[in-house]
């Protein structure tokens, strides 16, 4: 029958009382069961092998509890047949049993040689992991078998493992609620997969998986303008923001502005790097610049950077003037007003 359990028990021969009908009976008792949660009736089948005795009348079956003695004015069971069962024990309680054989006169044999048993129905624990659930990355997760039951109510030892996904370090792999945190993802997301295991103290085990489903949160990307740097005038820059990353997608787009400092051109505002020629200055000067990306979810962050442009003393332009041609004795005038220098 399912859901039973059965359990087989064979005795001895035994022998009538001398003087009485000289029966032999050979007793096996089945124990049959529903899987308990606490103590339910039970119900014991015997059976032994037939007597051929030819003034035989029919056979009695005894039980007691463990530590008591047999009644043997209360049979449990009378008949002709060679199998009985017994009727609502207490499947927590120890029963032994024993047979006798009478004949027509009502004369008893002896006992059989009894048959003891004590059911130890364990029952195979039932795991539950908890429901599948979707969490944000970056998040503290509580995996939860507390709901995860034995029939018998016995302490069951608890085992967490993961069977998909990014790994993961969990806090306590044998506790009831280990807890771990939520890897980033992509922005599809991603399945965490556990299995839970629990054992009772019988070493029954069961297994149940849950799924964790982590949902991608958009991180900002992080700037990155570049150092500051110290140039002579006249010089060709480089502004570099190819430094800038973002942790979860992809940097979209940039762009560069200047906020302070003698105006100059960029080559391409839109790229992640750009050039340009530092001015002419009279005195050391500073241009501020600012760069903004944008990443694929529409996150942004700016960031800036210094370009010190240093004086550079430039060599003036001599002018003597023109060759001359004069005569002798005539007052004649050298003229370099003309030469030049390019910082005035």
């Amino acid at each position: 029958m399912s859901g039973y359990s059965t359990k087989k028990f064979q005795n001895d021969c035994v022998h009538l009382v001398p003087g009485h009908t000289s029966l032999v009976i050979i007793l096996i008792a089945f124990l049959v069961l529903f899987a308990p949660i606490t103590s339910y009736p039970t119900d014991v089948t015997l059976s032994w092998e037939a007597n051929i005795e030819p003034d035989l009348a029919g056979y009695r079956i005894y039980h007691r509890e463990d530590g008591q003695i047999y009644d043997y004015n209360q049979p449990a069971w009378e008949g002709s047949d060679t199998v009985c069962t017994i009727y609502s024990l207490n499947d927590s309680i120890k029963y032994c049993f024993v047979a006798r054989a009478f004949d027509a006169a009502g004369n008893e044999s002896g006992d059989s040689t009894e048959v003891c048993f004590q059911e130890s129905n364990n029952n195979a624990p039932t795991a539950s992991a908890g429901p599948d659930r979707t969490v944000d990355a970056g998040t503290l997760v509580t995996l939860n078998g507390s709901n995860s039951l034995d029939p018998e109510y016995t302490v069951l030892s608890y085992n967490w493992t993961q069977k998909a996904g990014t790994q993961i370090f969990l806090s306590d792999p044998a506790s009831v609620q280990p807890t771990f945190v939520a890897p980033s993802v992509s922005v599809t997301g991603e399945a965490l997969i556990f299995e839970l295991t629990v054992e009772d103290d019988g070493g029954l085990s069961d297994s149940d998986t849950v799924i964790i489903n982590v949902s991608n949160i958009n991180q900002a990307p992080t700037a990155s303008a570049g150092p500051d740097q110290t140039v002579k005038e006249r010089n060709t820059v480089t502004l570099d923001g190819s430094n800038t990353f973002d942790p979860d997608g992809t940097v979209v787009s940039y762009c560069w502005t200047q906020i302070g400092g003698i105006p100059v051109t960029l080559s391409n505002t839109e790229a992640a790097q750009v050039i340009f020629t530092a001015p002419d200055v009279t005195s050391e000067a500073s241009l501020t610049f600012k760069l903004t990306v944008v990443d694929d979810g529409g996150l942004r962050s700016e960031d800036t950077c210094i370009v010190n442009v240093s004086w550079v003393n430039m060599v003036p332009i001599a002018d003597a003037g023109p060759d001359q041609t004069v005569n002798e004795g005539v007052m004649v005038t050298l003229d370099g007003s003309n030469s030049t220098d390019s910082e005035d």
